[in-house]
């Protein structure tokens, strides 16, 4: 029975895995991109924006290196943060 409870938290913990854990350089499968949407729609327009930002600003590998441990998560509740206009107001 111990084993069973143990072997069942493992499959818990494992399954708990949320995919925008990923840092930002590395691309998002399509499964994953679309789990996140279906969360949360807006998470596409947060895409969008990172990927402009990763193509068109952080060209250089001094620049990747400044942000190399950065997420898509860190980077979607900072952009979700910042448009949120009842705090602000």
């Amino acid at each position: 029975m111990r084993i069973i409870n143990i072997i069942l938290l493992a499959i818990i913990i494992c399954s708990c895995n949320n995919p925008l854990d990923k840092k930002i350089f590395d691309t998002l499968k399509v499964e994953e991109l679309k789990v996140s949407i279906d969360k949360d729609s807006t998470f596409e327009d947060a895409y969008s924006t990172i990927q402009y930002i990763k193509d068109s600003v952080l060209k250089t590998d001094l620049e990747k290196a400044k942000f190399a441990d950065l997420t898509y998560d860190r980077v979607y509740k900072l952009l979700k943060y910042s448009q949120d206009t009842t705090y602000f107001n």
